[in-house]
């Protein structure tokens, strides 16, 4: 039970003000201003809105009208942990109305809600002693999904495994399963239609094809067959990035890297008449593939152990290469995971606090916007994401850890 004086001064205190007109509806009393915001008292529960969703949440509470909770429409929401700070709840309509369509932060949401096959989503926020948890559902129309694909929901669950594959200083990292296998589905899923991403992935794919003779979607991408880990390192100057992959089947993936070489760059383009070389040196063992396309980047790419390293830098292959400390065994990496499923669709890692020392080494700290949001952000070490799919709901897991 809530202290009720403090509910009623909170309700009185989101008054606009002018004149206002109270009816009963049932056993409340609804208080409607003119400007058509409306709060009631039904026992222990304060209710402030629209008048008309307040009505509507009153007549569900008699039982005059069917409630969310328990019906079909409330699969979302009910998948939501038990606990929680706050919670979202929005029906297909809602969705559509209020997401579908909008610019903005709107348009990267709908790759964890899938506007066009969502039956409903619920979001819910949760306190803990070490961090904020916030989790996303929304369940999908298996009918709808298959006109309306989210990437996730072809994405196989996995076992992430590769972070002690990266330097314990890397700035973040994602990790998908089964890379090859995975984007072969999403591409297919896709159709040859499609647009964006998978629209620029298959057409250089084609290009490819025509100038070496090799299909990467056919003879490259089944060779990469594990989880896969894209990582940011820091350095002193400008970061680079290492695509890890696990699982990869040596010969067949070296053979059709080497035919793909000269029309990679070509494709690419490097911004000179002249194609540059691929060069092969050896560091720390293996054979090591090089070819400097831009100043700050040295496309580099090596095979062993049973991996693919593709890096903007040499050093990509030397950190896998390494001995040393790794993210796996960092406290900042183990905060923001250890509240998320052991299995997953994809997970996504950024260490918050090596970000903001990278800005800060970038002179940005004398900017009077990165000055304020440094202090709003400088307690949170480092965020989590997992995100598991199928063709009947998407479910999203943030945790964000926060030092004391």
């Amino acid at each position: 039970m809530g202290d009720r004086a403090k509910a009623d001064q909170f309700l009185t205190g989101l008054s606009p003000g002018g004149k206002s007109k109270q009816a009963k509806a049932g056993d409340a009393t609804v208080t409607t201003y003119s400007n058509g915001l409306a709060t009631a008292r039904s026992g222990d529960q304060a209710l402030f809105g629209n008048v008309v969703a307040v009505r509507a949440a009153l007549a569900a509470q008699a039982g005059r009208t069917p409630r969310l909770e328990g019906s079909p429409q409330d699969g979302a929401r009910s998948e939501l942990p038990d606990v929680r700070l706050a919670e979202l709840y929005l029906s297909r309509a809602g969705v559509s109305r209020m997401l579908a369509g909008q610019a903005g932060s709107a348009t990267q949401l709908n790759t964890f809600v899938d506007y066009g096959a969502t039956t409903g989503m619920a979001v819910s926020l949760r306190a803990h002693d070490d961090g904020v948890e916030v989790d996303l559902v929304s369940d999908l129309d298996r009918k709808l999904e298959v006109k309306s694909p989210t990437v996730f929901a072809s994405l196989p669950q996995f076992e992430p495994g590769l972070a002690d594959e990266a330097s314990p200083d890397a700035l973040g990292s994602i990790s998908v399963g089964d890379l090859g296998p995975a984007l072969n589905q999403a591409l297919s899923t896709a159709g040859s239609g499609a647009q964006g991403l998978a629209g620029s992935i298959r057409a250089l794919a084609e290009s490819l094809q025509k100038e070496a003779g090799v299909d990467p979607l056919k003879d490259l991408l089944p060779a990469l067959g594990g989880q896969a880990m894209l990582v940011a390192e820091p350095t002193e100057t400008v970061p680079y990035a290492s695509l890890i992959v696990d699982g990869v089947d040596e010969k067949k993936a070296g053979e059709a890297l080497a035919s793909l070489q000269q029309p990679i760059l070509r494709a690419v383009g490097t911004g000179g008449p002249q194609v540059p070389q691929f060069q092969t040196k050896e560091i720390d063992g293996v054979a090591v593939h090089s070819v400097q396309v831009s100043p700050t980047v040295d496309l580099s790419y090596a095979i062993f152990d049973g991996k693919l390293v593709v890096s903007t830098q040499p050093e990509g292959i030397s950190q896998v290469r390494s001995s040393g400390g790794n993210l796996a065994e960092t406290g900042a990496y183990q905060a923001a995971t250890d509240q998320l499923p052991d299995s997953v669709s994809a997970l996504v890692f950024l260490n918050l606090d090596e970000v903001l020392g990278l800005a800060q080494r970038a002179g940005l700290a004398d900017d009077p916007l990165f000055a304020s949001l440094s202090e709003d952000i400088s307690r949170v070490e480092s965020l989590g994401l997992a995100v598991r799919g199928s063709d009947e709901e998407l479910r999203s897991e943030l945790f964000l850890a926060i030092n004391h």
